[in-house]
């Protein structure tokens, strides 16, 4: 697939550590925590994150999804966890840092499930920038968690759940994703160690389906083709698998056949 562009991927997280299966392909990012930069001592979720997203190509270990996407990590969270105010920081700061076309957002808060009008303003101005949040459901609970709770509220948040090999929803909640995508037995890179697997990870779809939306945008100009028209005919070219939405990206660029990394689901 001839690349026309290079496609910059935030990735709201706990950061994201200096790795050789990321270089050159990992900025600087920012933090909104005080006195934590993105690479201070970050747990291995943002890292794990970054590696399905792009990991380089030439690996023993990893493959990316998307291996010319450019990482920008912003940091919100020291674990899976944030909360609403430096949430909301971080979509402020996606927003500054210009040219971000994907946002990545698998860590959540409690939600109680309620409506949140908080994230409106942040929100539209992604919207107007052509920025598309893919966000997870939880892995686990009734009670669906913030970005996820949103729902389809905002048309640029795609909210994506995991499934196995053979199509089958890994995460033991009620609560319905708008695309299911490949979350279990991924394996991803880790700081300061050898690769590891992401059993049953509703993140691992999201940095999936986060890595599939760059390497599609990256077959077209800037000019003709955003994100959000990407969600879009990712929504419309889905494939049904055991009564869901599964990602399908046969037939989403301009090349023919079936691109890299595209998803071998079962008949």
């Amino acid at each position: 697939m001839e690349v026309k562009r290079i496609v910059r991927v935030a990735i709201l997280d706990s950061g994201v550590a200096d790795h050789d299966d990321l270089e050159d392909r990992l900025l600087l990012g920012v933090s909104v925590i005080a006195d934590l930069s993105t690479r201070d001592h970050p747990n291995d979720h943002g890292t794990g994150m970054a590696g399905i997203i792009g990991g380089r190509h030439d690996s023993d270990w990893v493959d990316g999804v998307a291996e010319k996407a450019v990482i920008e990590p912003v940091r919100i969270a020291q674990d899976l966890y944030t909360d609403p105010g430096r949430f909301e920081a971080g979509l402020q700061k996606i927003i500054e840092l210009k040219n971000i076309a994907v946002v990545a957002a698998a860590v959540s808060f409690p939600s109680n499930g309620d409506p949140c009008p908080m994230f409106d303003d942040e929100m539209k101005k992604l919207k107007d920038n052509g920025i598309v949040i893919v966000a997870s459901v939880p892995n686990e609970g009734d009670i669906a968690e913030y970005p996820a709770a949103c729902g389809e509220r905002f048309e640029n948040l795609l909210v994506v759940g995991a499934v196995d090999k053979k199509g089958k929803y890994c995460s033991s909640t009620s609560i319905d994703p708008q695309l299911v995508a490949p979350g279990d037995f991924v394996c991803t890179l880790y700081p300061d160690r050898l690769p590891v697997l992401w059993n049953k990870s509703s993140s691992a779809a999201v940095a999936f389906t986060a890595g599939a939306m760059a390497l599609v945008l990256s077959a077209y100009d800037a000019e003709s083709t955003t994100a959000a028209s990407i969600l879009d005919r990712f929504l419309k070219s889905a494939k049904t698998i055991r009564g869901r939405r599964a990602l399908c990206l046969e037939g989403l660029t301009p090349s023919s056949g079936t691109l890299d990394g595209a998803c071998d689901w079962p008949g």
